[in-house]
């Protein structure tokens, strides 16, 4: 008898030995076997099975009446796969009662059933995919005949994906660049990376890059080389492309910053901070953690590559605001920018015949007591030591009014020895004054001056106004680590009055030949830096290339230099000529306005050294006032956890440490003695202890405002703690059931690393059904190119299994065939089957 066919035979069908021949006759066909034939053949022959009688099946077909006998009676015959009562073809069972593909007949007499099913999670040899569902738009079709374009169903039983990197957007894609790399924008699975734009599918992505000067995705401004400076008027940009915090409120008091989200750095209320703004990437443009993603908080320094000539590592560097004023003496000149003799007259309201030197008595020679309180401290229970646009503001209520104490004396009115040639009297801004007191055999003036004309000139030296030609210049200090000092971060000029100095808006090349007189960008000539000034630029000056003799005194010079160290006593202590020295021409007469924003979240320190104003807020507290013109001060503020604030401004620096010197302590220059009472006019120093208000967590704002007011020294040194932000790394969360980011997929609990068709613990899609390698039980497998139709012997179907062919001993009544028994048999003269998988009909 035929072999019996079952729903997936091996391909190599064999039907077994004394196979019955169909044989058509051209006799008639009758419908039940003639009277006495019990089957087997008619009576005339005794039962031979090459009986020319035929049964006719309900399709037409006409079979041998051995076969149709007995396939349709019901029962599993010799030979039979199955016997549903009939012997109809399509409906599971053949006309040769072999079961046809995708059915399934388990009990003879009744219907088979079709296990092909669209929707059940598994894959029948006439499905393109089956995802589990009927719906159609997810990647399988409703009849699961087709996998739909820019889809991959790779699992049966498991959601469709979209065909990342066929360049199509297609269903949860947020982008498609052509590829499956991750790193370039678009991920493996064709999710958007952070900071990522994709406009054009199959296009390659823009990655955001915070300093182009453009507003990416994830950026909420991008000010370029400006990023980083803060105006204290909310409209700057960070450094991470986020926009500048507002610190006051609507009354103009500063406080604590407002909560920026994407600045890096966990403030209170936000969960998370990864430093953008985007979605996606496991924080939200909210900061709150995203489902999928786990987000821990790592400490990270606020430094950045250093950059300038000289420091190497990580530098600190703050971006500031330089606005350039004429001395008083100029045309279109600022009156607080002093400059000696300048005016007319020969009273100190009508020249200018001082200008004060308030470092205190302690620093001998023609320093006074220190010129306190010009700019308003506020309250630290009010914090309204700035105004409304966060500027420095004149303090009316001080003592003496606009007013300091001031020493003058000319000790060049008789050429100083030889040393200032062609100095006279004519020359002294001194002239033409009665001597104050000239008891050392030189011109004298001691007595109150003006410090500062009024609260609106102060106003100016922190604005762009008409005397800085509404404008200013941006550069940036960058603060190298100190070594010795943790997480201490210093920008230092060169301490030395006449080869050093801090003068950050000279013009290129400000050495010029002689005889030439370069000038300012604001139209005011360059200052020789050679005493006295307002000689030594006319005489030691552009003739004469700035050079002459120079008497120096710590810390006007290095006191450890070698041209000091060498001295007896060593230390230029009493002083010390330097013979024919060179000086510079500069750009004197500047302001210096830098802000900076710290996340409170332990002890820090800052400190100032040099001249001349310097005023430094924490949270809209004056914290150091180093006000009026003076030679180089230090302050220092120590802040502890809780937001204590100690301070000690004035005073002198010790040469080998580097630390203030105790209010009381001795100055090391002048081996005098400091008074901190401030009793009779003779301060030098303070110390005092301030509650800053702070609160961990929250941001605030640090504003140093600076002013050079007076030649010929300039000198800046700032120190600050390294601070250090709380900043979110955010990961996806392989094993949660929720694929994120750059996961492929995740299965939860069910994540395995050998499972076929599963998700390894690494949330990437273990082996499966497309990924180009043969695996488990696939027969095949061509990546993408499981597409092959019915007849097609050398490709792979989308479940990884061989096409089904005319031959392949299965019969699939879907392509037409009504029988198989393998290519080796099919048309063979014992073989019911044609070479078409058809049943022979002569």
């Amino acid at each position: 008898m035929w072999g019996t066919m079952h729903k997936a035979p091996p391909r190599n069908f064999m039907v077994l030995a004394g196979s019955i021949l169909l044989t058509v006759a051209c006799a008639k066909v009758q419908q039940q076997p003639p009277s006495g034939d019990t089957g087997g053949g008619n009576g005339n022959d005794g039962g031979s099975i090459f009986d020319v009688y035929v049964r006719p099946t309900p399709d037409g077909m006409a079979i041998s009446d051995a076969i149709g006998l007995t396939c349709g009676n019901g029962r599993i015959d010799t030979s039979e796969g199955c016997d549903d009562g009939n012997n109809a073809g399509g409906d599971g069972c053949t006309q040769l009662c072999q079961v046809e593909s995708d059915w399934s007949c388990t009990t003879p007499g009744q219907p088979c059933t079709f296990t092909a099913k669209c929707g059940d999670g598994k894959l029948s040899s006439n499905e393109a995919c089956d995802d589990g569902n009927a719906t159609a738009g997810d990647g399988c079709s409703v009849d699961c005949k087709t996998v739909e374009t820019g889809w991959q169903c790779r699992v049966p039983g498991k959601h469709c994906v979209p065909a990342c990197g066929d360049g199509k957007i297609i269903g949860t894609e947020a982008c498609d660049d052509g590829n499956t790399a991750n790193g370039d924008g678009c991920s493996s699975t064709c999710l958007r990376e952070p900071g990522a734009t994709c406009p054009t599918p199959g296009q390659p992505c823009m990655l955001a890059k915070c300093g182009n000067g453009k507003t990416e995705e994830g950026e909420s401004c991008d000010a370029a080389a400006l990023n980083g400076l803060f105006l204290g008027n909310a409209t700057g940009c960070s450094k991470t492309c986020t926009k500048e915090p507002k610190c006051r409120d609507a009354n103009g008091i500063t406080r604590a910053c407002d909560v920026s989200c994407g600045n890096g750095s966990i403030e209170a209320g936000e969960d998370c901070d990864d430093g953008n703004q985007a979605n996606g990437d496991g924080c939200t443009s909210a900061c709150k953690v995203e489902m999928g993603f786990t987000c821990m908080p790592e400490m990270r320094p606020d430094t950045e590559p250093c950059m300038a000539a000289g420091n190497s590592g990580d530098c600190l560097r703050l971006p500031a605001i330089f606005r350039d004023f004429k001395s008083e003496k100029e045309t279109g000149g600022h009156p607080d920018f002093f400059y000696l003799g300048s005016g007319t007259g020969t009273t100190a309201t009508t020249k200018r015949v001082c200008v004060p030197n308030s470092g205190g008595p302690a620093k001998l020679n023609d320093s006074t007591a220190r010129c306190w309180d010009l700019a308003k401290g506020g309250t630290a229970a009010a914090h309204d030591a700035l105004d409304a646009n966060g500027k420095p503001v004149f303090n009316a209520t001080r003592t003496n009014g606009n007013q300091c104490d001031c020493q003058f004396t000319d000790w060049s009115h008789d050429t100083n020895g030889g040393k200032v040639p062609g100095y006279a009297m004519t020359n002294s801004p001194l002239n033409g004054l009665p001597y104050v007191a000239g008891s050392n055999g030189h011109p004298m003036y001691k007595g109150l001056v003006t410090i500062v004309k009024d609260a609106a000139s102060f106003a100016q030296w922190f604005t762009d106004n008409t005397f800085t030609g509404n404008t200013h210049t941006v550069a940036t200090l960058e603060l190298a680590a100190l070594a010795g000092s943790a997480n201490q971060f210093r920008f230092s000029s060169v301490p030395h009055s006449v080869t050093g100095g801090f003068f950050p808006l000279d013009p290129p090349g400000t050495t010029p030949p002689p005889g030439t007189v370069r000038m300012t960008a604001g139209g005011e000539p360059l200052l020789c830096n050679l005493w006295p000034y307002w000689y030594s630029s006319a005489s030691f000056g552009a003739g004469a290339g700035c050079k002459g003799d120079q008497y120096l005194i710590p810390p006007s010079v290095n006191a450890a230099a070698a041209e000091c160290t060498s001295m007896t006593p060593p230390g230029c202590l009493n002083g010390m000529w330097a013979n024919q020295i060179q000086g510079t021409f500069h750009n004197f007469w500047y302001t210096t306005e830098a802000r900076y924003l710290f996340n409170f979240n332990g002890a820090f320190n800052l400190q100032f050294y040099g001249d001349d104003d310097l005023f430094i807020f924490i949270n809209g507290i004056l914290v150091l006032d180093l006000g009026g013109v003076h030679q180089r001060l230090p302050g220092e503020v120590k802040v502890d956890a809780t937001g204590l604030a100690t301070i000690t401004e004035g005073g002198a620096l010790d040469p080998v440490s580097s630390n203030i010197v105790m209010c009381g302590g001795m100055d090391p220059y002048t081996m005098k003695v400091t008074n901190a009472t401030c009793t009779g006019g003779t301060c030098d120093c303070r110390s005092r202890t301030i509650n800053l208000g702070l609160v961990v967590g929250k941001t605030y704002e640090v504003a140093v405002f600076h002013a050079d007011r007076h030649p010929t020294e300039s000198n800046y040194q700032l120190t600050l703690s390294g601070f250090t932000t709380n900043r979110s790394n955010c990961m996806s969360r392989c094993g949660d059931g929720v694929a994120t980011g750059a996961e492929e997929c995740d299965d939860g609990a069910m994540n395995d690393d050998t499972l076929y068709g599963g998700c390894t613990t690494m949330c990437k899609f273990g082996p499966f059904c497309g990924d180009g390698m043969k695996n488990g039980t696939e027969a095949c497998d061509l990546g993408r190119m499981n597409t092959s139709p019915y007849g097609d012997r050398n490709g792979c179907t989308p479940g990884c299994a061989l096409p089904h062919y005319c031959g392949d001993g299965i019969v699939d009544t879907a392509n037409g065939e009504k029988c198989d028994q393998g290519e080796t048999l099919n048309g063979q003269s014992d073989s019911p089957c044609d070479a078409k998988c058809q049943i022979k009909l002569g």
